[in-house]
């Protein structure tokens, strides 16, 4: 009986050692949870390029002049932009589906011009308008969205002064001028709106919207191409 005992004690202790190296070799599996990554949708920059040798409103011309800026395309080469206006172009609604409008293609475009008040509505753009897209999370598109409704629902009209005064004049006699009171130009709206959706690269969260222009506008998207 003895030895059956000592027996049955030595199979318990081998299967224990065999337990445990077992667990001592085996891999480790955790479970890291992943954020859920947000759906995005596409907004567009719509840049109205006027064409200096052909028939255009000399203003236009003029602004695109002497706002430009300079650029280098992928060889090196400089080049400048000759953008005189732009336009923000949303092309969903607030639950993602694009717009089914009549004749297709048109866009809810947010900007304003010196012929007219704030507006958000539907257009059709030109061949003259290059665009910039930037893909933006839902939720910044739906405060976007909502920001230039609210907005082009009041009568802010078009602040002539301070467009043509904003890339020189001193801040002190710029950056105070309110929508409410002196009105509004395209560039400062539009970079005012994406600035507080927070949509934009660094760079372009640190710009006075005082002091930008088309021109400048169509710059600061180093990730994105003008089309």
């Amino acid at each position: 009986m003895q030895a059956y005992e000592d027996k049955r004690s030595r199979e318990r202790d081998n299967r224990s050692d065999s337990m445990c190296t077992s667990f001592s070799f085996a891999r480790v599996q955790t479970s890291i949870p992943r954020a859920p990554v947000e759906p995005h949708v596409q907004i567009k920059l719509m840049f109205y390029e006027p064409d200096p040798l052909g028939v255009d409103n000399l203003t236009n011309i003029a602004v695109a002049t002497i706002t430009r800026q300079k650029t280098y395309d992928r060889a090196g080469n400089i080049q400048h932009t000759h953008f005189a206006h732009v336009e923000l172009a949303l092309g969903h609604d607030l639950t993602g589906n694009a717009f089914e409008t009549n004749p297709p293609g048109q866009m809810m475009a947010f900007s304003i011009n010196q012929y007219s008040a704030l507006y958000f509505k539907f257009k059709l753009f030109r061949r003259q308008y290059r665009s910039i897209s930037l893909g933006i999370p839902v939720s910044k598109y739906k405060h976007l969205y909502a920001l230039c409704s609210t907005l082009s629902a009041q009568p802010i009209k078009f602040d002539a002064w301070g467009m043509y005064a904003g890339p020189v004049a001193p801040d002190v006699l710029v950056k105070n001028r309110s929508r409410e009171i002196h009105g509004t130009y395209c560039s400062r709206i539009i970079t005012e709106v994406l600035q507080e959706s927070g949509v934009g690269n660094d760079a372009f969260m640190r710009l006075k919207p005082w002091r930008v222009t088309p021109n400048l506008l169509s710059t600061c998207f180093a990730e994105a191409s003008l089309g």
